[in-house]
């Protein structure tokens, strides 16, 4: 789901899901739309990094990063809501904004570019650094921390500012 005030984000859906009923990628591509918190908790049980990227500062909170976080999830997420008050810099990645670039397509090439350059240079190689045993050690360690650190802020109270259209 977008931000209630995000209209580009919004209409950005309506694009993926018309991409989406494509026949040529049809087989490719799963959008699950009506989005909630039932259909996320399906999600964040299985997830290893649950990506977060929407325009600073249209973050609705992002409750569902917060419960991915505490069923061992890593967040990559922009700097913004609950994220921007609990990143460490070990529990999850940030990924850099453009605040301050006025142009919306420059600045969506600024971030775009951050965030590939952080999941080839970081995510993707510490989650696939792997001991002889199979077991990625460094991706554990950050899991580790992020149960510790945020296991004791996250809670039904951290969100003080939840819109009520997120309910």
């Amino acid at each position: 789901k977008s931000h209630p005030a995000d209209d580009g984000g919004k209409a950005l859906i309506q694009q993926i899901v018309r991409f989406a009923d494509d026949p040529e990628v049809r087989h490719r591509i799963v959008f699950l739309p009506d989005y909630d918190m039932s259909m996320a908790r399906y999600l964040y049980w299985g997830c290893d990094v649950w990506l977060n990227n929407p325009m600073r500062p249209l973050e609705a909170c992002g409750t569902s990063g917060m419960k991915a976080a505490l069923n061992g999830g890593l967040n990559l997420s922009i700097r913004d809501g609950w994220w921007d008050e609990m990143y460490d810099g070990r529990n999850g990645w940030a990924i850099p904004t453009a605040d301050g670039v006025t142009d919306p397509v420059r600045r969506d090439d600024l971030e775009a570019s951050a965030l590939y350059d952080l999941i080839t240079s970081q995510v993707a190689p510490t989650y696939y650094d792997r001991g002889d045993d199979g077991v990625p050690a460094k991706w554990m360690e950050l899991v580790r921390h992020t149960l510790a650190s945020l296991g004791p802020k996250v809670n039904s109270s951290s969100c003080r500012t939840r819109s009520p259209e997120w309910n």
